[in-house]
């Protein structure tokens, strides 16, 4: 195989990580805006569940109503800057695994050892399938804090 042949191999093979590295980012990206927007749809009932239950009916219930407001307003500020930080990071985090495994590739040809080249494309997939299941940790989390702040807002009705 001439060294042009060789070369559109592996610009494919390169542009095929590139690509699943970026559906891994589209995918967790949705899951953790789902997931960020679901522990925010919590904020407003969980205010004013602990409001009622607080001050009893010290306070006029369109004051509730405001402070929860006040909390779902500043809760969208918060989910929004912690999902943009997330994306960032995830990307480059993701995109780098192919990243790394092309470098060593290029190396190890540069230096003349020009055989079994497959095993960096094998070690980038793989690094990017491990870096996905670390990635996707964060959404798993925050919807489990969703879970938790749903247990706590039908116990703080319920009583």
């Amino acid at each position: 195989m001439d060294s042009k042949t060789r070369r559109s191999n592996w610009i494919w093979r390169d542009g095929l990580g590139y690509a699943l590295a970026f559906l891994a980012w589209v995918a967790l990206s949705a899951a953790s805006a789902l997931a960020l927007l679901a522990v925010r749809s919590t904020i407003g009932p969980l205010t004013l569940a602990i409001g009622v239950r607080d001050l009893g009916s010290q306070q006029p219930i369109w004051e509730l109503g405001a402070r929860a407001g006040t909390f779902d307003s500043i809760a969208r500020v918060a989910v929004g800057v912690v999902w943009l930080v997330y994306i960032l990071i995830v990307e480059e985090y993701l995109r780098s695994s192919i990243g790394d495994a092309r470098a060593q590739r290029i190396r190890a040809a540069s230096a003349g050892a020009d055989d079994n080249q497959t095993v960096y494309s094998r070690r980038g997939l793989r690094t990017l399938a491990r870096r996905t299941l670390i990635a996707a940790a964060f959404p798993a989390a925050v919807f489990i804090l969703y879970l938790v702040l749903q247990g706590v807002l039908s116990l703080l009705v319920r009583a």
